[in-house]
């Protein structure tokens, strides 16, 4: 299949809730233009794709890049990669692939009796949403103790300082999803 630019040009323009009259104006380039680029009917200059990225506020290489870019991401049982961190004390299952069309991270996370996070320094853009299957994990969110136990969930800043740790009398098994 052979890439096409102005697919993911558009896609990015609905994504953004933008018109294309809206898109001519905040990059300075024609709605004629951009239209022909859209449907595949014109060769952008790397000028007017540098315009046409700074107008949907991505970069020039979200536009060039054709890895990845799905509406649908969809991943099958077989492809999910596992890790295992902390001697096999923390298994993290990645359940979605890296897109860059979408911005959620969904992981499935198995955190052993006794395990604990790399500690305060655990801190990043975004937010988190940490759903418990079973079991229970305890999370420190600027100095707040919060315990996770089975159908409980926290949703926080990813900015704060923050820890977990297993203190249960078992492994946790968590749903965990990484917002940017």
């Amino acid at each position: 299949m052979e890439f096409q630019i102005g697919e993911r040009i558009a896609s990015a323009r609905k994504q953004s809730q933008l018109t294309l009259e809206e898109l001519a104006k905040r990059s300075s380039v024609a709605k004629a233009t951009i239209s022909k680029i859209e449907r595949n009917l014109m060769s952008p200059s790397i000028d007017t794709l540098f315009k046409i990225s700074r107008g949907l506020d991505k970069s020039l290489s979200y536009i060039l890049s054709d890895d990845g870019f799905d509406e649908v991401n969809f991943t099958k049982n077989d492809k999910q990669s596992t890790v295992e961190l902390m001697g096999s004390r923390l298994k993290i299952r990645s359940l979605t692939r890296r897109s860059s069309g979408m911005k959620i991270k969904a992981q499935f996370a198995v955190v052993e009796k006794g395990a604990v996070s790399a500690g305060e320094h655990s801190r990043r853009e975004g937010e988190e949403f940490v759903y418990c299957l079973s079991g229970c994990l305890t999370f420190k969110i600027k100095g707040k103790t919060y315990r996770l136990g089975r159908g409980d969930s926290i949703h926080f800043r990813a900015h704060l300082r923050h820890e977990w740790y297993n203190e249960g009398a078992g492994k946790a098994e968590l749903l965990w999803l990484f917002i940017p």
